[in-house]
């Protein structure tokens, strides 16, 4: 059967400390964000799972996990050949965020991930020393 998993998270920084602080869940935030991921689909929570279930879900299911810093979606929409092919939707909802997504099917010997983050930049005017 093989290996498959499809997963997007969309963080304040690095999702790694923020999950080591085991915070609390919080379902409310979690449905918003799988209303913004699939705008116009209908919503019913269908109860709680760990993360190696939730990371390959049926067709049409979503697993959802918002925490302070950190949206996380288990769905296999996200299972791209190439990063390039996510939604642009989902790349704005992460603006100003750190976004990553893993993809992944053994079967197909198939992996992608990738890594978006937003850069403020600024920018300097060059003046002279005789002003």
């Amino acid at each position: 059967m093989g290996a498959k998993k499809g997963i997007l998270a969309i963080a304040d920084g690095d999702p790694i400390p923020i999950l080591r602080q085991r915070p609390a869940v919080d379902p409310g935030r979690a449905r918003e964000m799988v209303d913004r991921l699939h705008p116009g689909f209908r919503i019913e929570p269908d109860g709680e799972s760990d993360l190696w279930e939730a990371c390959y879900r049926p067709d049409d299911t979503v697993y959802a996990l918002s925490v302070p810093g950190l949206d996380l979606a288990g769905d296999r929409r996200f299972t791209f050949d190439r990063p390039s092919g996510l939604p642009p939707h989902l790349l704005r909802l992460g603006a100003d965020r750190r976004i990553l997504l893993h993809a992944m099917h053994s079967v197909s010997d198939g992996l992608a991930f990738a890594v978006w983050r937003t850069v403020s930049s600024s920018r300097s005017t060059p003046t002279s020393a005789d002003s």
